[in-house]
């Protein structure tokens, strides 16, 4: 019997430690992306005593904590979080782009413009006033151009992005399926597979960063990765991603699962916003309006909204403003003279009549009136010497900045000064 007791009080001794060396593995993994507290399960051991006395005690398993309620809201919070924070880059980008209000912004730009005008009608023979308006007008044609340039750039980096990230999510999807397949196993040879579920978990948490997934776990141990509906991997199965054009010749992209070819995440109909007050249309709306992704979740979806929504819409309005800038002043020279009595021309190039798209990219200055300042139509008459000292048509385009408090309709202004 002495011996019999020594046991059983070894047995006990062996199992706490165990139970011990549990706790201090969960103290030394409490920040580790994926792994799960784990806890020993201590059970009594049958003995063979006729008496009906036990063997002691054992570890029967090593069990992992694990709350499937809790770790779906945690994958779509991090989904959620990385929706905004690559959204949030790409909008801290092209909020660069306009850098208002500073002496380098548009709208100062405008203002310069405008007053130089003010300049040629106070003084219609002087040099130096038609020279400064020449200026300016370079001046905004430049920023036009480099803030088009801009946002080119920015698009082409959150589709770079975007590209480089499908491809490591597939790499994941393929991991998730080959760990169901180990994980599956080793549970079926009677060993914890909690190593393995941990190191699952890791890629599923990258999964939820990436795409917005969320595990659904299965009752053999494994797991199935669904993104808006879709099923990415199912057992040992794991489906692949592309970036591909949402419709063909359409210039918004999506991501689509090669099985089903559906888009992830699918398209939900279109809402006001994000750029309300041009009519545009986007994911964000403040009036509440549902945006083109089923779910706003994950790093791709914030690339997506940045690429199809956000960024073509301020490309649109830009271009707006270079087209309505040139539309509004060109007209007027058009139909003014010269210092000498002549007919007056354009001095914004690069704009095609009706067509707004690319303005901002191709605007540029005459030639001829950068090489020759007196060929602004300053005046409103040809006759001369009355020509030479009138500068009516100067006021005239001097005073398109005053129309509506200062945004004539469809005026280049309206980008910076209309309020959200």
């Amino acid at each position: 019997m002495g011996d019999l007791a020594l046991n059983i009080a070894a047995s006990g001794i062996d199992a706490q430690q165990a139970a011990m060396e549990t706790v201090a593995q969960n103290l030394a993994n409490a920040n580790t992306p994926g792994y799960l507290s784990e806890s020993a399960d201590i059970v009594s051991t049958t003995g063979g005593d006729a008496l009906g006395v036990g063997a002691g005690a054992h570890v029967a398993t090593v069990s992992q904590t694990s709350d499937g309620l809790l770790t779906a809201n945690a994958q779509q919070t991090q989904g959620a979080l990385a929706y905004s924070s690559a959204l949030q880059q790409a909008l801290s980008g092209a909020q660069a782009v306009f850098p208002e209000p500073s002496s380098n912004g548009i709208a100062s730009q405008l203002a310069n413009f405008w007053q130089s005008w003010d300049a040629i009608a106070q003084n219609p023979s002087g040099t130096a006033a038609r020279t400064q308006v020449i200026d300016q007008a370079q001046n905004l044609a430049t920023q036009f151009n480099l803030a088009s340039s801009q946002l080119t750039n920015l698009s082409n980096d959150a589709y770079s992005q975007l590209s480089t990230l499908t491809t490591q999510t597939n790499k994941q999807l393929t991991q998730v399926a080959s760990l169901n397949q180990q994980i599956v196993a080793t549970r079926q040879s009677g060993t914890p597979p909690n190593s393995l579920v941990d190191q699952r978990n890791q890629v599923l948490d990258q999964l939820a960063t990436n795409i917005g997934a969320v595990a659904r776990p299965q009752a053999d141990g494994s797991v199935n990765v669904v993104v808006g509906g879709i099923t990415l991997v199912q057992g040992t199965w794991s489906d692949t991603l592309k970036v591909q054009p949402s419709a063909a010749g359409s210039s918004t992209y999506s991501l689509q699962a090669a099985a089903s070819g559906a888009s992830l995440p699918a398209p939900s109909g279109t809402g006001s916003g994000p750029l309300a007050a041009s009519g545009g249309t986007g994911p964000l709306a403040a009036s509440g309006g549902t945006g083109p992704l089923a779910a706003s979740s994950g790093t791709a979806a914030g690339l997506l909204a940045a690429m199809n929504w956000y960024i073509p819409s301020y490309q649109k309005e830009l271009d707006t403003t270079a087209y309505n800038l040139a539309t509004d002043v060109n007209p007027y020279l058009q139909s003014g003279y010269t210092a000498t009595g002549t007919s007056g021309q354009a001095l914004f190039t690069g704009i095609t009549p009706g067509n707004a798209a690319g303005a901002a990219a191709d605007i540029g200055v005459s030639s001829a009136v950068v090489g020759n300042p007196q060929l602004l139509a300053a005046s409103s008459t040809s006759s001369l010497p009355a020509a030479t000292n009138d500068g009516t048509n100067a006021q005239a385009i001097a005073a398109i900045a005053d129309w509506v408090g200062g945004n004539p309709p469809g005026s280049p202004a309206g980008l910076v000064a209309t309020p959200d």
